[in-house]
C-alpha cells in the first residue's frame, strides 16, 4: 500500500543517514552507463561533510528539486532520482529530454496501450485521458508537484489509495487510478466536463462550495489547457 505522506516525512531523517548508500548506487549506475563520473547529482563524502548541517534543514522535496536542477545545469539527459519508497531500493533512470522544442509524441505513445485500456474500462475518450496527462505531467511518470501530486495523472497519495493504487509511480496503476477518479467526477457532475476538470484540479469541495468552477486562475488555465489538448488529440485521431 502507499505509505502515508506523514510517514514519508517522518523518515526523511533516515534518508539523510543513507545519502552515502545512494551515492554508491549512483556511482555504480554511472560506471555501468559509462557516464563521466565528474557529473554528480549528490555531494561526495568530503563535500557532504561541509554541507551536512545544511542538508538536515531541507525537506525531501527540496532535495529532489536540487537533483533536477543539477541535471539541467549539467545538460545531462540522464535523470536519476531516489524514489521515496519504503526501502529506497530503486534508482530510477529515465531518458526524458528537457528541451522546449521536443515533440513528446514518441514519449506519449509508449503509454497508448494503457490509455486505451483505461478508456474502454471507464468509458472515457482516450483523447481526454491523454489531454489530462499532458496537462498534468507532460507524460513524465516521475513528476512530483509542490503539493505532492505524483505521476502521470498527478495523484495525491490519499486519492491514489482511495482508487486502489499501490505503486503511484507505476504508469499502469497511475493511469488506471487517475482515469477511475476522473470517471467518478464525471458521474458526480452528470458528465459536465468543465466541472469534472475543475474538481480534478481544485478538489470537489471547492467546486461544490463555489457552486461551479471556482474563480482560481490556476484552475481556469488548467481547464483551458486540457480542453485545447483534447481538441488537438481528437483532430489527430480523426485524420
Amino acid at each position: 500500500m502507499i505509505e502515508p505522506i506523514q510517514s514519508v516525512q517522518a523518515r526523511i531523517r533516515e534518508i539523510y543517514g543513507r545519502i552515502d548508500e545512494i551515492n554508491r548506487k549512483v556511482a555504480s549506475v554511472y560506471a555501468t552507463l559509462n557516464v563521466n563520473s565528474t557529473q554528480k547529482i549528490y555531494n561526495t563524502s568530503s563535500q557532504q561533510k561541509e554541507t551536512v548541517n545544511q542538508k538536515e534543514t531541507k525537506t525531501f522535496q527540496e532535495i529532489l528539486n536540487e537533483v533536477i536542477q543539477s541535471q539541467r545545469e549539467e545538460s545531462s539527459s540522464i535523470n536519476i532520482l531516489s524514489k521515496p519508497d519504503e526501502s529506497l531500493r530503486d534508482i530510477i533512470l529515465e531518458g526524458f529530454q528537457n528541451k522546449a522544442s521536443e515533440d513528446n509524441n514518441k514519449v506519449s505513445q509508449k503509454f497508448d496501450k494503457i490509455i486505451e485500456e483505461a478508456s474502454q474500462k471507464y468509458n472515457i475518450p482516450k483523447e481526454l485521458i491523454k489531454a489530462v496527462i499532458k496537462a498534468e505531467s507532460n507524460f513524465n511518470p516521475f513528476a512530483i508537484s509542490p503539493k505532492n501530486a505524483i505521476g502521470l495523472m498527478q495523484l495525491l497519495p490519499s486519492t491514489a489509495k482511495e482508487m486502489g493504487v499501490e505503486d503511484i509511480f507505476d504508469p499502469y496503476q497511475n493511469i488506471m487510478g487517475g482515469t477511475k477518479y476522473l470517471r467518478m467526477l464525471l458521474d458526480k457532475y452528470n458528465n459536465n466536463l468543465f466541472l469534472a476538470l475543475a474538481s480534478y484540479n481544485a478538489g470537489p469541495n471547492r467546486v461544490d462550495s463555489s457552486g461551479g468552477i471556482p474563480k482560481i486562475e490556476e484552475t481556469e488555465n488548467y481547464i483551458e489547457r486540457v480542453i485545447r489538448y483534447y481538441k488537438e488529440y481528437s483532430e489527430k485521431t480523426a485524420r
